[in-house]
């Protein structure tokens, strides 16, 4: 006869109970070590060019593909003739499997001209200038046919103008202004239909962050960025969340961790963060549901190394700040269900999200008047871990469940 039990406990500190990290190292950038490189990517390959090294500008181009852990020596931005075109500081983003590369610092100080990269034959197609004053240090993100660029420095200082890019009709229009201090250095990612920007220089570290609206041409601040205050992050955004991490912060100190945007609920959580040294002026971007990561520059040092960002493996090495709260689970070892309550939560909106014993997610089950059923469902024997998260994102509670057969 089996036994039954009832797990009943409160939980006061945080947990460490699995080793594994969602960040992943893989073989290093195989160009020179170098910062402030622009990254794209779509299909099966991520792109990183540009950037400085220390004594040059760069222009040359490597394609990482993620499926063997391997780079390619691509054609440098404006193929084989484009002679002049080195820079460090550039914007990048993705149109229809097209990547996307202009502005920044090289030759010159402050640039406006803007490429367009097929991965199908290898080349790049000048397209119709920035629409913008030339600048350095911008930010932008892409939405269906159309790229947007801003902020940034100019001849004249920092800006706050933004400009849509056409990518069919290969022209440029602007669009209304980011509502915060005009800045440089800031980031920008996209999440369905809608664009955000944040963080950044304008004397001063910033952590304000702005939602942009193509439909009604108009911007929301939205909850301020997790971190400290920062310029030279990097971003990307995976499913229907974005990522902020990296950066020089306000405590004038290079930083590794990372914060996870939900735009449904206006919440940062913070992750775990890249294993990598701490740095500025990444490069970052996103294929197939996971965050890529590396280059950089950190204390004199330009960097090479890339990590990969896995948003399913998730590790409860970065719950903090449990509340306390009193779990029932029965029964306890379980077979085919087990029965999930707490009490002493005024929450009425819980979820309950399930991890094997290496913090892969398994299951996620929302919570009716604080009380949820676990289904098997064919799940294998073993242990496993649940998080019951509140409305707002924020973990409140973590523990174990065993499954015996």
């Amino acid at each position: 006869m089996r036994n039954i039990y009832i797990l009943s406990f409160t939980i006061l500190v945080n947990f460490n109970l699995f080793a594994q990290s969602p960040w992943k190292q893989l073989s290093n950038f195989a160009g020179n070590n170098r910062s402030s490189a622009v990254g794209f990517g779509f299909n099966t390959n991520g792109f990183v060019g540009c950037g400085y090294d220390n004594f040059t500008f760069k222009k040359g181009f490597f394609s990482y593909n993620i499926n063997n852990n391997s780079w390619a020596d691509i054609a440098g931005l404006g193929g084989a003739n484009g002679g002049g075109l080195e820079r460090n500081l550039a914007i990048s983003f993705v149109i229809n499997n097209k990547g996307y590369v202009g502005t920044g610092q090289g030759g010159a100080p402050y640039l406006k001209d803007f490429w367009e990269y097929n991965a199908a034959d290898d080349t790049w197609t000048q397209k119709a200038d920035f629409g913008g004053t030339a600048r350095k240090g911008a930010c932008g993100f892409s939405i269906g046919s159309h790229g947007y660029i801003g902020t940034g420095q100019d001849a004249n200082g920092l800006r706050s103008d933004f400009w849509k890019f056409d990518a069919v009709n290969n022209n440029w229009s602007s669009v209304a202004r980011i509502p915060g201090a005009s800045r440089q250095f800031a980031v920008g990612f996209a999440i369905s239909t809608k664009g955000y920007v944040g963080t950044g220089d304008k004397g001063t570290m910033l952590k304000d962050f702005w939602e942009y609206d193509p439909q009604l041409d108009s911007w929301t601040q939205k909850a301020p960025f997790g971190g400290t205050a920062r310029k030279s992050a990097v971003a990307f955004s995976l499913a229907a969340e974005g990522y902020i991490g990296s950066g020089y912060d306000s405590t004038l100190n290079y930083t590794n961790d990372f914060w996870k945007f939900n735009p449904s609920v206006n919440t940062w959580t913070q992750m775990a963060a890249c294993p990598g040294i701490s740095r500025s002026a990444a490069v970052g971007f996103s294929v197939n549901g996971k965050g890529y990561f590396g280059t950089g520059y950190s204390d004199g040092n330009q960097l090479n190394d890339m990590w990969e960002f896995n948003p399913n493996l998730v590790s409860v090495n970065e719950i903090s700040n449990t509340e306390k709260v009193n779990v029932k689970v029965y029964p306890n070892p379980m077979i085919n269900y087990t029965t999930i309550s707490i009490d002493g939560n005024s929450s009425l909106n819980n979820t309950i999200t399930i991890f094997n014993s290496i913090g892969k997610l398994v299951s996620t089950i929302p919570m009716n008047k604080n009380c949820a059923t676990f289904q098997r469902n064919g799940i294998s024997s073993g242990v496993y871990f649940y998080s019951i998260t509140n409305e707002n994102s924020n973990t409140i509670t973590i523990g174990k469940i065993i499954i015996n057969d």
